[in-house]
């Protein structure tokens, strides 16, 4: 019985893990800019693989969009950038009509469009417990 429980505890992880790491989850859609996430185990080119949470923005609109939010994360929930006097977590993106930006699992992906979850295979002294897009706001211009 053991042995079942553990193989199906296994499987459910095993699911999880595959379908977290392909397909995006729709965290707002405003008259056509579209904000996706998903978690990624990512196999990194250098370093430690990691665990991340991978954002995606669609512009769908015939206008320019100006995305911006403050990522509040909170590991072990405590909020470790809720107070951020440099504005380190406040992340402002420009989209032309038609344009998608997506984060990437990669070392030397500086968009901005993640979050660090957790190490992947490495002992962990924390996790990303949740997180917000705070103080989201999307403004759309004529060209």
């Amino acid at each position: 019985m053991k042995l079942f429980t553990l193989l199906g505890a296994f499987f459910l992880t095993l699911t999880f893990t595959a379908q977290s790491s392909s397909e995006w989850t729709e965290h707002t859609n405003q008259d056509g800019l579209i904000i996706s996430y998903k978690l990624a185990d990512c196999d990194m080119e250098m370093g430690f693989d990691e665990t991340r949470i991978l954002f995606k923005i669609e512009n769908t609109n015939a206008k320019k969009a100006l995305v911006v939010w403050q990522y509040k994360q909170y590991y072990d929930d405590v909020c470790r950038t809720c107070d951020d006097p440099n504005g380190e977590y406040r992340k402002e993106f420009s989209l032309e009509p038609g344009v998608t930006l997506e984060g990437k699992c990669s070392v030397y992906d500086t968009s901005g469009l993640m979050i660090f979850s957790k190490w992947v295979t490495q002992p962990n002294k924390t996790k990303l417990s949740n997180w917000e897009l705070a103080d989201l706001n999307i403004t759309f211009y004529d060209k």
